[in-house]
């Protein structure tokens, strides 16, 4: 299971090396528009991989078809970022291995699951599971052992309702939490029950404010 991949809404891309001190300064104020972005918002990644291939990374052309797929859903257009070396389309990131979506309320999550599930009908698979990364606006020790002594019970009975090879976990990553859904496809149904399970558990748990409708 991977850690939380950042998604830097704003990436830095400069015409010459910075100084030091410059460099610094600008990764302060990267991690700062991350943290203002990415609070109360759910965000998924997966590592990609084709259903027939074994290798760790997409192919140019591979990669290039994954874009296209996920551009069709969004409707938005995909630009390659040269320096880092991958795609954007709006805010979501597909690289030569992955896919990371933008950041998106529970209200906005039917284009993520779209997103995920055409990539899954195009031949395209989860090398290892797909993850489900949750930041709150803040971290309390209390109610994140609520949510961990939930998810001993509800993810048993997630894993059999939507007949997954094996029984989800979530685990505490830096600033955040992480919910890892296994198997390979990428299915709408299957994403959006685990993403509202999630969901009502953080809400139960109180690491969500407000009152927010799961539908």
């Amino acid at each position: 299971m991977n850690a939380i991949e950042k998604v830097t809404p704003y990436p830095s891309r400069y015409t010459q090396e910075p100084e030091e001190w410059e460099l610094q300064e600008l990764l302060a104020q990267e991690e700062e528009q991350w943290k203002r972005a990415s609070a109360g918002k759910f965000w998924m990644r997966a590592e990609l991989c084709r259903e027939e291939k074994v290798r760790k990374s997409l192919s140019a052309t591979e990669r290039r078809d994954a874009v296209r797929v996920v551009s069709d859903v969004l409707g938005k257009r995909a630009e390659y970022q040269r320096k880092e070396g991958y795609y954007k389309i709006g805010e979501w990131i597909v690289t030569n291995y992955s896919v990371t979506s933008d950041f998106f309320g529970i209200g906005e999550r039917a284009k993520n699951m779209e997103a995920f599930a055409a990539l899954d009908a195009a031949g395209y698979r989860a090398r290892n599971g797909v993850q489900i990364c949750y930041r709150p606006k803040a971290v309390r020790m209390e109610e994140t052992l609520a949510l961990m002594a939930m998810a001993e019970r509800e993810m048993k009975q997630l894993e059999k309702r939507v007949y997954l090879p094996e029984e989800p976990v979530i685990s505490m990553e830096r600033e955040g939490f992480q919910l890892y859904v296994p198997g390979k496809r990428m299915g709408y149904e299957k994403l959006e029950e685990s993403l509202l399970t999630y969901f009502r558990m953080i809400k139960m748990a109180g690491l969500r404010r407000g009152k927010v409708a799961a539908g």
